[in-house]
């Protein structure tokens, strides 16, 4: 597992769903959060020495050159990781696909203005053929359907999309409040005390609930 900055809370609410959980609202409702740690907890005492610190790049790098890890069960998709020795796939199901996904993307702040070359940039970075042909091409990961259904891009991708997509289609969108990137880390380390260092769970289910309890709808 991950359990490296804000990878703990994510791989908690992966988890979370994957039992039932609720699709809104954080952590879940009680019983399945205390399910999703103690799993977490019996996971963490098999990882192997100085893993603890490392984020999935981290995690798929020491993969790919180390040789000690065979499998992650929960991280993020990055499709230049994929290889003929190097495979993603679903995560383990209990009652349904437990994903997460809010990466990184595009965005423009309020005090921008964008000028009119940028936009004819942006609308051509989101076009369907440069998605199938110029992303994948540059090592970049399309987003678009067009691209993941693509079987040139598959086939180039050792195939990533077909084995990843129905994970992505069916995964939990992470809250996306003003304030949820900080709130997520500290989410984190109350998951971390838990799995690494014993906590009580209900002390720590206590400290996540007042930390989402008084947060806006996500947008």
């Amino acid at each position: 597992m991950s359990l490296a900055g804000p990878h703990a809370f994510l791989t908690f609410c992966s988890i979370a769903v994957s039992l039932g959980g609720e699709d809104a609202g954080v952590p879940f409702g009680r019983r399945t959060a205390h399910q999703a740690l103690q799993i977490m907890t019996d996971l963490s005492a098999h990882l192997p020495a100085g893993t603890e610190e490392l984020n999935p790049i981290g995690l798929l790098e020491r993969m790919r050159t180390d040789g000690d890890i065979d499998y992650l069960p929960l991280v993020y998709g990055y499709v230049n990781y994929s290889s003929p020795t190097l495979s993603f796939g679903p995560p383990p199901t209990a009652r349904r696909i437990g994903s997460t996904i809010g990466g990184t993307g595009m965005a423009f702040t309020r005090r921008s203005r964008p000028s009119p070359a940028l936009l004819d940039h942006v609308l051509w970075l989101l076009d369907e053929h440069t998605q199938r042909t110029f992303i994948p091409a540059h090592d970049g990961q399309p987003s678009s359907r067009a691209a993941w259904s693509d079987p040139a891009v598959d086939a180039a991708a050792h195939g990533f999309y077909t084995a990843t997509r129905a994970t992505m289609e069916a995964a939990w969108v992470r809250p996306r409040f003003a304030g949820y990137v900080p709130l997520q880390n500290r989410a984190s380390a109350i998951v971390r005390s838990v799995v690494r260092t014993g906590r009580p769970t209900s002390e720590a289910l206590d400290e996540l609930e007042e930390l989402f309890a008084h947060q806006p709808e996500a947008s």
